[in-house]
């Protein structure tokens, strides 16, 4: 099993946290191979999206810097994983869209007076990342367009017909009347 440690950067240049880094890098006697990836600053979810792409193992747990767990954690977590097999199960669903509405419905029923009590939060903030995966989607649709280059057939499907209710209708709009001039 490989660990990687990820190197978060965020246009950071804290000596004392480069200094740690270039230790681990030059350690041969580190007893846990540990990789240490610098790249461009791409914000906290690149960072950890490269961390996670780089590692060889089917777990991975994501601390920040001012995250701490005991020693025993990651065994706990390990050992859990394995006498639970809706634990395993939803783990391996992560990987599969098609069962994305399966595993949350299983969270969603297991953590039920959570949501009930923080329901307008949780729509709220579906609703704030579907926003703004539309807005990325419109803005990319934009840009092709001015490029003069081919939209793909589910974009022009959907410019046809856009979906009515998650703010497809108004993002249709904006772009036959703002992107095509």
């Amino acid at each position: 099993m490989k660990r990687i440690c990820g190197y978060e950067s965020r246009g950071s240049t804290d000596k004392h946290s480069l200094d740690i880094l270039n230790t681990i890098k030059a350690d041969p006697a580190i007893p846990i191979p540990v990789a240490v990836i610098q790249q461009a600053n791409s914000g906290v979810s690149t960072a950890r999206n490269t961390g996670i792409r780089k590692s060889e193992t089917p777990l991975v747990l994501v601390l920040d810097g001012d995250d701490k767990v005991k020693p025993s954690y990651i065994e706990q977590v390990c050992k859990l994983f394995h006498e639970n097999t809706s634990m395993v199960a939803a783990s391996s669903n992560v990987k599969s869209m098609s069962k994305r509405l399966e595993l949350m419905r299983f969270i969603i029923r297991k953590h039920n007076q959570s949501y009930q009590a923080h329901i307008e939060d949780a729509i709220l903030g579906i609703e704030t990342i579907s926003m703004s995966r539309l807005d990325g989607w419109e803005n990319e649709i934009c840009n092709t367009l001015k490029e003069k280059k081919i939209l793909s057939q589910a974009s022009v499907d959907f410019i046809k017909s856009p979906s009515y209710g998650d703010g497809g209708m108004a993002a249709a709009v904006r772009i036959v009347s703002n992107c095509k001039k």
